[in-house]
């Protein structure tokens, strides 16, 4: 498509075999578009409710990606750059059968998908809305952020190393693996269902940071913190931390009816509250806060 020169798919189908090259724009709207071959997009795609599936290599280098409402654009092959892609809608799918590099960018929301394969972060990749990560998909984020402000929802796995996972939203990871490799940090602000086969054996920090009342999920953890500056984070069920625990200024950990462990060390600047279990500290503690014992 030459530029200056729009196409409109006008509710139809399109697809093509071989290359295609947008210097227009190419009007998707609530259409399906199917790109087989390599795109290079240097004009605009505009997609509303349809779905622009690309199987090919995918450059919009100087391209525009325009999603306004809840479109889909799929990649499944060797994507290089998604020029300004919208951060207001839709939903960006990295479906590829196998190994993919998802690009350093802005998105509304993000799946990871194809089934199978390895999803490398190449740089920082913030997300606006939903990050979903299917089964048999893994995320390998390296040394790369992960910022999400929806749900994240991960039935798949996700590899941490030195970088943070910052999941602002809702959190389940039922049936799916979180994996400390390095000292990397899982931060949980909102309302946390599962956190799935949690590997975390001689790394990771797992920080609920929400700024009111959490419930911590019962499980296994690393290092554990109970941050956000404010409210109680309530045991639901027994914990047990292999290394430190941090409570920090201001926030209370409740201990409810369930015990918790830890083995390293207990640095309490706020409030922990024992009542009908059993608290086991075996490491150092430094308690600045306070350590409530009712029955």
């Amino acid at each position: 498509i030459d530029a200056s020169v729009t196409v409109d798919m006008n509710g139809n189908t399109l697809g093509v075999t071989g290359a295609t090259d947008i210097d227009g724009i190419l009007t998707v709207a609530a259409s399906t578009l199917t790109l087989d071959g390599g795109s290079d997009i240097d004009g605009t795609i505009t997609v509303s409710t349809g779905t622009v599936d690309a199987n090919g290599t995918f450059d919009a280098t100087n391209g525009t990606i325009d999603i306004n409402d809840a479109g889909d654009l799929q990649l499944a092959g060797v994507v290089t750059s998604l020029g300004d892609v919208s951060i207001d809608f839709g939903t960006v799918t990295y479906d590829g059968a196998g190994d993919q590099a998802i690009v350093a960018d802005d998105y509304f929301s993000l799946t990871a998908g194809g089934g199978a394969g390895i999803k490398t972060l190449s740089g920082a990749v913030n997300i606006a809305g939903d990050l979903a990560i299917d089964a048999g998909v893994t995320i390998a984020m390296g040394i790369n952020n992960l910022t999400v402000t929806g749900a994240t929802t991960i039935p798949g796995a996700v590899t941490i190393t030195t970088a943070t996972l910052d999941a602002n939203g809702t959190f389940d990871a039922t049936g799916g693996t979180i994996t400390f490799t390095e000292a990397g940090n899982l931060n949980l602000a909102g309302t946390v269902t599962d956190l799935g086969t949690l590997t975390s054996v001689g790394f990771g920090t797992v920080t609920y940071d929400g700024a009111g009342d959490q419930a911590i999920v019962a499980d296994d953890y690393f290092s554990l913190t109970a941050g956000g500056g404010a409210g109680t984070k309530t045991l639901g069920g027994a914990v047990t931390v292999g290394n430190d625990l941090i409570i920090d200024t201001d926030v209370t950990i409740g201990m409810d009816t369930y015990d918790l462990t830890v083995t390293g060390a207990a640095n309490i600047v706020g409030t922990l509250t024992v009542a009908a279990n059993t608290l086991t500290l075996d490491g150092a503690s430094d308690v600045d806060g306070t350590i409530t014992v009712s029955t």
